[in-house]
This record gives structure tokens, C-alpha cells and sequence, in this order.
């Protein structure tokens, strides 16, 4: 029984130890999937914002310098709710909770990408840019990610943070506020809620047992869930056809982004009337491609405008 142990945690120490694991780690902590999606709000923010040619060096230093800043946000959620995530399933074996990599370590990182991306953006970018970037990140890590442990507001609160990026992009190529780069926030906002109270749905037991106090795990009946996903998808349909009313889209960005959010009703719909997983993984997957087609086509119209 000796041997079977020691040959176990020996098993451990190779596993915790080895670079493929350790570089694997690094990437979890980043939150990719996450990272990703604000790279690319930011990004179609910057597009939409550019007046004349894009300037593609500036979009580069905005894109890197926010993405600093993403993963630094993510590797401090990650430190922070490290308790949490040690209770439930589906984050149980990320770095910090399985022991693999130290609480320490994972907020150092996460403090120093922070502070390199504010000051990357800022000196490189415009400092607007990079006040808009902090606010995205305090919300996010001040005020979002404590909240949910006391209040089941705590996914408008989380809107407001994950709504920024294109806001981002938006003032990395103006220098300033205008009232579509308000738009923009908006349509990321409305999105937002439906989309993460459609995974609160999903996982609302293992948020539960972690003592998240999330909308769906607090309205058991989903009735008020459903109300905010229904209203917010129906804000969201018409706000996304914003750009196109005022010009700074064509026919195609219509077409399209009127289809989407057609099918983004539908989903929506479903899961008021029969509040299941499978309505609720329904509703985030056509929120995944709602998005992506909405910033997608964006860009690539833009784009096209401004090269020919």
C-alpha cells in the first residue's frame, strides 16, 4: 500500500512539474476563450471608430496592450475566486485549486500584466484608451467578481465591464467619446445578459454549491431569468441594427445582423417557454454566433469601405 502511494505522488510531482502542463496552465489562467472575445470587441470597435484608412499600427498596439491588460484581469479573477472554483466541477481542476500552480505566483502575474498593459496603452495608444481599460478592469475584479457572491444584480454589474472593450477600440482610434462608440457599449451590454444568464442557467447547481448568488441559482422558477433574457434580446435586436441606420454599415451588416438576431429571439424565446439545458445551451450558442457575425461582418464591411 506504501509502494502504491509513493508511486502516486510521485505521479503528482511529475504531472505538476511537467513543461506541458506548466505551459498549458499558463494558457488556462489567461482565460483564452475570454481573451479572445475582447481582443476581437475591441478590435471591431477600432474598425467601426477609424475615420479615413485604418491605421493598423495603432490597431496592433491596441490590440496587444488590451490584451495585456485581458489576460493580467483574468490570471486576478482566477486568484480571487479560487475558493469557488475549488467547490465546483467544471473549474475544479484549474491551476490554482488542483495545486499545480501557487495562489502567489497567479496574482503576481495577473498585477504585473495589469499594470503593463495600462501603461503600454497609454503611452503607446492614447490615454483614454487606457482609462477606459482600468474601468474595465476595476468593474470586472472590484465590483463584478465580489458581487456575485451577494447579490443576483451581479450579471448587470458584469455587463458593464464585458461591454468596454469596443469602447476601447472605439476611443484607441478617436481619442474621445462620441455617441456610436456608446452604441457599441450598448449592444455588448444587452448581449451580455442574456448570453451569461444562459450559462448561470446551465451551471446554476455547481454555482450554488459554491455560494454564488447568481440570478438563476436565486430565482429557481427562471421566471425572472427569462423576463431579462427577453427583454435584453429584444433591446439587443434593434440596437445592433444601429450602425447600419446611421451609415457607418451597408446592406450586407443588415442582412445579416437582422437574421442573427432573428434566430437570437428565437433562442430566447424557447428558453422563456421551457427553461431546460438544452434551451439554455441553445440560447448560448446562437449568442456565440450572434456576436462573432454581428463584429465580424462590422469589420469586414468597414473594411472593404475604406479600401476601396
Amino acid at each position: 500500500m506504501n509502494e502504491t502511494m509513493n508511486q502516486t505522488m510521485n505521479e503528482n510531482v511529475s504531472q505538476k512539474s511537467s513543461p506541458a502542463v506548466f505551459l498549458r496552465d499558463c494558457l488556462i489562467i489567461t482565460k483564452p476563450f475570454l481573451s479572445f472575445a475582447v481582443l476581437f470587441t475591441v478590435a471591431g470597435g477600432f474598425v467601426l471608430g477609424s475615420i479615413g484608412k485604418i491605421d493598423f499600427v495603432l490597431l496592433l498596439h491596441t490590440l496587444f496592450g488590451s490584451g495585456i491588460a485581458a489576460v493580467g484581469s483574468s490570471a486576478l479573477n482566477m486568484w480571487i475566486e479560487r475558493d469557488e472554483d475549488a467547490k465546483m466541477k467544471r473549474t475544479g481542476n484549474r491551476p490554482i485549486p488542483s495545486g499545480r500552480m501557487s495562489a502567489q505566483g497567479v496574482a503576481y502575474f495577473g498585477w504585473v500584466a495589469s499594470f503593463v498593459g495600462f501603461l503600454y496603452l497609454g503611452v503607446l495608444v492614447n490615454w483614454v484608451a487606457a482609462g477606459v481599460t482600468f474601468g474595465c478592469w476595476f468593474v470586472y475584479l472590484a465590483v463584478y467578481t465580489p458581487a456575485k457572491r451577494t447579490s443576483g444584480h451581479s450579471t448587470v454589474l458584469g455587463a458593464i465591464s464585458g461591454a468596454l472593450p469596443p469602447l476601447i477600440g472605439w476611443v484607441a482610434a478617436r481619442g474621445q467619446f462620441t455617441l456610436m462608440g456608446l452604441y457599441l457599449f450598448g449592444i455588448l451590454f444587452f448581449w451580455q445578459l442574456p448570453h451569461f444568464l444562459a450559462i448561470g442557467w446551465i451551471y446554476k447547481d455547481q454555482y450554488k454549491e459554491a455560494g454564488m448568488k447568481i440570478l438563476p441559482v436565486i430565482d429557481p422558477t427562471g421566471r425572472s431569468t427569462a423576463t431579462q433574457v427577453l427583454i435584453n434580446s429584444l433591446l439587443l435586436f434593434w440596437l445592433g441594427l444601429y450602425p447600419y441606420a446611421f451609415g457607418f454599415c451597408g446592406e450586407l451588416y443588415f442582412v445579416v445582423v437582422f437574421t442573427a438576431g432573428a434566430l437570437f429571439m428565437v433562442a430566447a424565446l424557447a428558453f422563456a417557454k421551457k427553461r431546460t439545458l438544452g434551451t439554455a445551451r441553445f440560447l448560448y450558442k446562437t449568442s456565440i454566433v450572434y456576436i462573432m457575425l454581428l463584429f465580424g461582418t462590422m469589420m469586414y464591411e468597414r473594411t472593404m469601405m475604406q479600401l476601396g
